[in-house]
């Protein structure tokens, strides 16, 4: 589409948790339910964790009861997850149970696009296992919450007055716009349609009734609108 863009322009939920923890002040062992973007931000933040990686559920429940836990533990992440298993979700409900454990979730995204009629599940799920067996409601980083936002604005300052959301999913995108201040503007090439409009989100406990200020078929449609509005200035 031709927008200057370099890699300290993307923010994504994993560099918001460790950005998070670190406004925490957290010192600790994280348990971490993820793959190799969300194990790169907390590396490059300093953080010590454990729990990446294949985990499979061998034996029995005699077995499963035995589960060594490391007692250094303080902090549980969870984010999307291929090798997500029985075996960690003992881990993660466990760990998160503990008086004074921090619980965080990247996002609660339900599926994933495909555009191939297959349902992939999203984080969400995964966090969804987790907060049921924890008994426990994380801190979500992701949209639509504002501490995303707040990362991005002081690192950017970035003025809510003059920027467009611009996303696919009315319930994490979209609902990002009124949370923090910004219009919005749905493309219908991924998750949502106009049939979804409009969208019920509960957001900090308070219900929204999410509708986009703009919507277009495509991501591209926004590039070459913006292309034609400087031709013709």
């Amino acid at each position: 589409m031709g927008f200057p863009c370099t890699e300290e322009n993307i923010v994504c939920t994993a560099f918001v948790v460790a950005e998070y923890l670190q406004q925490q002040r957290f010192h600790g062992k994280i348990y971490v339910v993820g793959e190799a973007g969300l194990q790169d931000e907390l590396t490059a933040a300093g953080f010590e964790f454990i729990g990446p990686g294949p985990d499979p559920i061998t034996g029995t429940q005699a077995d499963w009861v035995q589960s060594q836990l490391d007692p250094e533990v303080n902090c549980v992440v969870v984010g999307l997850d291929t090798h997500f298993s029985y075996a960690k979700l003992i881990k993660a409900t466990n760990y998160a149970r503990r008086e004074g454990t921090l619980f965080i979730a990247t996002n609660q995204d339900t599926e994933l696009p495909t555009g191939t009629g297959i349902f992939l599940p999203g984080t969400g799920t995964l966090v969804g296992a987790v907060s049921i067996g924890a008994r426990r409601t994380p801190i979500v980083v992701g949209k639509p919450n504002p501490a995303m936002f707040e990362v991005i604005q002081r690192k950017y300052g970035l003025r809510p007055e003059r920027t467009l959301m611009v996303g696919d999913r009315l319930d994490t995108d979209i609902a990002f716009g009124p949370v923090t201040g910004m219009k919005s503007l749905l493309v219908l090439t991924g998750i949502s349609s106009l049939r979804d409009v409009p969208c019920k989100v509960t957001v900090g406990g308070k219900e929204l009734i999410v509708v986009p200020d703009f919507y277009l078929h495509s991501i591209k449609d926004l590039g070459d609108a913006i292309v034609a509005s400087q031709a013709e200035h």
